[in-house]
């Protein structure tokens, strides 16, 4: 069998690709299945790992089907006429990537991410299955939009199944389109992930990770932590405008207990010296951070809100805080300082509660949906 493999960048460093990828390796080393990969004319390095593991590999210029939402009205003008041309663009290189897809014998298609109609339109095209997993809300966690509403909507119905990456996304997709071949299957992390050592310092470092924006709620930690003598805040993510943002607020209000730390590619160095992480996100979808930490011995401390307690159990595997709260986040940091014992207990349940996670339950379970052609009619 045969499966084309849509990316929806060719980034190594996004959770979502990583994700996606776990998928892909794991397919491609069964038997039974040939991954075909498709992947943007992007910078990155993604297509030639695809390669060191002998996938056919093409690229192609195709990108997403979403476009930003801000609140100046030029601004989303100018976001739009960019998508639609994008839009135009992947649509026409869709075509004309069928024909090679048709000498290949392509017998299904697996996209990646709710934001690319590349993959759907070909499946639909050629009448053969799809299989799309969804990462993300889109307007709540990314402040973006669907340039066609109407043809997303009959692209995910017309979709073999849906996989959601948790709860929380799956309950919003069925609420908000009324989908019924929806099925919930959380992020599969590598076990490269597992990391116990430590170095040894004097002060309580916390690390926010991810894409800098302000959803994700750096700029809220940032000023709950700033100039506390006891903390040093690390904030580990590309440094695009957003980042300008936070380094020109720590820089005009003269912070010196916060490290930018940009792109870091070694993260698994970075969490040898964290002992707490904070996930602050207002619309989390999974929170694959919150699962890698847990498997570096950090203890981690995430809002109520999204996904997030869906992967922490209050004071068990975790703690959470209100959203938006500066006193309750600061009074659970209070806590983990004072009850070293207590804490050290909910690290050993959160690595052992992580530890699932590494067990390719979602590689399996997607590889069983596309290569027995099943559909998800929940």
């Amino acid at each position: 069998m045969k499966v084309l493999a849509v990316f929806h960048d060719n980034n190594l460093n996004s959770g979502a690709t990583k994700s996606f990828l776990s998928n892909i390796l794991y397919m491609n080393n069964q038997e039974d299945i040939n991954i075909v990969a498709v992947v943007p004319k992007k910078d990155g390095n993604l297509i030639d790992l695809l390669k060191k593991h002998n996938i056919k590999t093409f690229q192609l210029r195709y990108g997403g089907n979403v476009y930003g939402v801000k609140k100046k009205w030029l601004n989303n003008f100018v976001s739009y006429c960019r998508c639609l041309i994008k839009t135009i663009i992947s649509y026409l290189n869709s075509r004309k990537f069928e024909l090679i897809l048709h000498n290949l014998s392509i017998d299904a298609v697996y996209s990646n991410t709710s934001t690319i109609y590349f993959g759907a339109w070909i499946a639909r095209r050629m009448k053969i299955n799809h299989y799309w997993h969804f990462r993300e809300f889109n307007l709540e966690d990314q402040n973006s939009c669907h340039i066609f509403p109407r043809m997303f909507n009959e692209l995910m119905n017309m979709t073999n199944c849906i996989f959601t990456i948790s709860k929380t996304l799956d309950n919003y997709y069925k609420n908000k389109y009324g989908l019924l071949n929806t099925i919930v299957l959380y992020n599969d992390i590598s076990k490269d992930y597992i990391n116990l050592d430590k170095e040894k310092h004097r002060k309580i470092n916390i690390l926010v990770t991810g894409t800098l924006c302000e959803n994700k709620g750096q700029l809220f930690v940032i000023k709950t932590l700033q100039n506390k003598d006891n903390i040093m805040l690390y904030i580990a993510g590309k440094v695009n405008d957003y980042g300008h943002i936070l380094e020109s607020y720590i820089e005009n209000n003269s912070i010196r207990n916060i490290k930018m730390c940009g792109l870091v590619t070694d993260m698994k160095e970075l969490r040898k010296k964290i002992d707490v992480s904070i996930v602050a996100a207002s619309s989390e979808a999974f929170g694959r951070t919150i699962i890698e930490d847990m498997l570096s011995s950090i203890l981690v401390i995430g809002c109520d809100r999204g996904a997030v307690p869906e992967l922490i159990s209050n004071y068990k595997t975790g703690l959470l805080y209100k959203y938006m709260s500066s006193e309750d986040l600061i009074r659970k940091i209070e806590w983990v300082i004072e009850n070293k014992a207590e804490n050290e207990n909910i690290r050993k349940n959160a690595f052992e509660y992580a530890l699932k996670f590494t067990e390719e339950r979602t590689a399996k379970e997607v590889y069983n949906y596309i290569v027995n052609g099943k559909n998800c009619n929940c």
